[in-house]
């Protein structure tokens, strides 16, 4: 890990495990992929690739998804203008509560989530202050654990922080940047298969080993240090 050049900024917690995140609600990051997919030029935004998927895998539904991969909030950073970004009060505010995000000027061989929020409280807090707060809800998110709970929305499998990327989202729903080919579609199903109502994995070990072949898989994304590509559990909180 490398000093901090500034000498004021705390490196990340190598221990982080739990906390709380502000999403975009599923119908939402839907719509937000979906104007994305009209600027690209890509294998994934092509109207036979999304079509092959959708034959490929009819049980999924992106409509349904309430992984990570959902535009969480994250710090304010000090070069931007508050007043021109999007989410500013929301975003300034994490910034006042936790500080500068670490991962800005420390290297880290560690997952670390600088939109992390320590309690409910602050969380919905901070989502009030988003420009749209109807457009957001508030998620329990935790790793390294196998157990669920009555709130346990399901597993998914990505970054523990940066841009929050989900290789089970982006494989199998709402593909931007590591599409299975076509002809490798149908290896797909079976996983689909083990999803629930919100497009996640019921069980830590069928997530468990879905990122294993995953990562075995030559269009994958690759972790640049062992452990990058977290298995996190999603939990919904009160409305």
């Amino acid at each position: 890990m490398a000093h901090d050049p500034t000498g004021d900024v705390p490196p990340p917690d190598r221990d982080q495990e739990e906390g709380y995140l502000v999403v975009l609600r599923p119908e939402f990051v839907l719509a937000e992929w979906q104007a994305e997919l009209a600027g690209r030029g890509t294998l994934a935004a092509s109207t036979q690739y999304l079509s092959a998927l959708r034959a490929a895998l009819p049980v999924m539904d992106a409509s349904r998804y309430r992984g990570i991969s959902r535009y969480p909030l994250d710090r304010w950073w000090e070069k931007e203008s508050p007043s021109e970004e999007r989410n500013s009060l929301a975003r300034l505010r994490l910034w006042e509560l936790y500080g500068p995000d670490p991962t800005l000027s420390w290297e880290t061989d560690s997952p670390f989530d600088a939109g992390l929020i320590s309690s409910p409280a602050e969380a919905d807090e901070i989502r009030g202050l988003t420009d749209e707060p109807p457009r957001y809800e508030v998620v329990r998110v935790t790793r390294g654990t196998a157990t669920t709970s009555a709130a346990t929305a399901g597993f998914d499998i990505g970054y523990w922080g940066s841009d929050h990327f989900s290789i089970l989202c982006d494989a199998m729903m709402m593909v931007r940047w590591h599409p299975c080919p076509m002809e490798d579609l149908h290896f797909l199903e079976p996983w689909s298969r083990k999803l629930n109502e919100h497009m996640l994995f019921a069980r830590e070990v069928d997530a468990s080993e879905y990122r294993g072949w995953y990562l075995r898989q030559p269009w994958a994304e690759a972790e640049r240090f062992p452990g990058e590509l977290q298995i996190v559990r999603v939990d919904e909180t009160a409305p």
